[in-house]
């Protein structure tokens, strides 16, 4: 049987002197000469914003707050409708993209966490496998790749590192949590992928870094110089304008390239990076800075303008972001008052059981929710201003599904884009209606991966369709394969 081979990835890009290189946006006219298209389809994409501590979702004596009001068909009006208290649910702050959003509830994890709730469902979150046996409690590690991964290892193969980035505060107790390459031969546990954390280095890696006999180019023109990679490949841009093969919508595509990529420059300079020193930023992970919530929005845009600029010039195929640590401890301002997250979640000034409480934190934790909301709308907006949505699966998503009772049950999956025309878009679904229940009668997760990993184009090695992400073999991993989830496919 003939051995399923992932496309060859597009690489174009401008040269100039110096070793100056640029990765140029995807181009229409172009296309006939890549036979990377076979079929004159661009490729599709895969980004997860992952937050931490669970959602301020309906439990038990708290009120719903995040799942739209009714299922079905999502309009702007539905989404910004408030309840008796006048809160909108925090799923309202998408409203703009109504038409472009699949919303869907009745998931749950498929396996317990080994000592500690967070660190077993950041095991789970996007690798739909058990914790490891050893370590455990917050030190337990996921016991297969991560859907990120997968991707850029099957539909990348020549550079099958997917963008792992981070913002917000860290801390030592329960770092990264989202992203894993696969266990090495004889091993159980995945291994657990470091997140970046500096948008300059990021940024230099896929777009601006020169040959290795001047890697310090970029530092010499674009800081002390203030001169943009765009001054250095005007040559290059001016060249490939004449190509009678462009159409309006390439050279339309072309100036929100350089625009983007002066503004990303520009940004970095005025924000995040002192004036005589770009590495400074690294050192910001352990600094107080990202302890603040206004900090780590800043970051956060900065990564989210790289990702849709690396997924418009077909870089990467798969990036996570993660908002915060583990059990994410960056500070918020709510409604004139100032708490750490974990502590929100658990409703107590207290990381464990004990402690005094905290007024209102239920609607605290919702407005955490709104502001997570409004950073996934920014991710949004910025993979439609390079038209790379509509062929992109955008995933907003938890380690827990709620705040208060940490649990794994109706996990928060709200997606943009339809995977190049594979998933619904507009629409709120129940997991349960079409996917195979398991104990409890939710969907084990891991039935919406393997949806979202047909979308993007990963096959089995024989060629057909995956149904069984997380579930097969291993340690373990005895669950039925669980195939797709039929109601979220157009």
């Amino acid at each position: 049987m003939k051995k399923w081979k992932a496309p060859m990835n597009r690489r174009t890009f401008l040269r100039g002197s110096a070793g100056v290189v640029m990765a140029l946006p995807f181009l229409e006219g172009l296309i006939h000469a890549n036979p990377a298209y076979a079929n004159n389809k661009p490729p599709v994409y895969f980004v997860c914003l992952r937050s931490g501590n669970g959602v301020q979702q309906a439990t038990s004596n708290e009120p719903e707050r995040f799942w739209p009001f009714e299922r079905g068909q999502l309009t702007k009006q539905m989404l910004q409708r408030v309840d008796a208290q006048g809160d909108m649910r925090a799923v309202g702050e998408l409203a703009d993209h109504a038409d472009k959003l699949l919303i869907v509830d009745g998931t749950r994890y498929t396996f317990p966490g080994n000592g500690c709730g967070h660190s077993g469902g950041g095991n789970q979150c996007l690798t739909a496998t058990p914790p490891s046996e050893y370590p455990a409690v917050n030190r337990s590690l996921a016991t297969g790749e991560s859907i990120d991964y997968l991707i850029e290892r099957k539909m990348n193969p020549n550079n099958p590192e997917p963008l792992t980035l981070l913002g917000g505060f860290t801390s030592s107790y329960l770092n990264e949590v989202l992203s894993y390459a696969p266990p090495l031969p004889g091993e159980t546990n995945a291994r657990l992928r470091a997140a970046e954390r500096n948008p300059w280095e990021v940024y230099k890696s896929l777009f601006g870094h020169p040959d290795d006999t001047r890697d310090d180019l970029l530092y010499n023109q674009v800081v002390t110089q203030r001169k943009s990679v765009n001054d250095l490949l005007r040559e290059q841009f001016e060249s490939l304008r004449r190509k009678t093969a462009l159409s309006t919508a390439d050279r339309s595509r072309l100036d929100l390239h350089q625009n983007s990529i002066r503004e990303l420059e520009e940004r970095m300079l005025a924000c995040h990076l002192p004036e005589t020193d770009w590495k400074s930023i690294e050192a910001t992970g352990a600094s107080g800075e990202w302890r603040d919530a206004n900090r780590a929005q800043q970051m956060l845009y900065m990564m989210m303008d790289i990702t849709a600029l690396a997924f418009s010039c077909d870089l990467k195929r798969a990036a996570t972001l993660q908002i915060g640590n583990g059990n994410d401890h960056t500070t918020y301002e709510t409604t004139g008052s100032r708490f750490q997250f974990h502590w929100i979640s658990h409703r107590i000034q207290s990381d464990g059981a004990e402690g005094a409480a905290i007024e209102n934190a239920a609607h605290k934790h919702h407005q955490i929710d709104r502001i997570h909301a409004r950073w996934f709308k920014y991710l949004i907006e910025r993979l439609e201003e390079y038209q790379v949505l509509d062929d992109t699966v955008a995933l907003w998503t938890n380690d827990l599904a709620n705040g208060i009772a940490h649990g794994y049950s109706n996990l928060p999956m709200v997606i943009a884009g339809s995977g190049g025309g594979y998933l619904k878009q507009g629409v709120y679904v129940d997991a349960r209606a079409t996917g195979t229940t398991a104990s409890g009668g939710f969907v084990p997760h891991n039935q919406l991966f393997n949806t979202i990993l047909n979308a993007v184009g990963v096959r089995k090695d024989d060629g057909s369709l995956i149904d069984d992400f997380g579930h097969k073999g291993g340690l373990n991993h005895n669950k039925p394969a669980g195939g797709e989830i039929p109601g979220i496919k157009a």
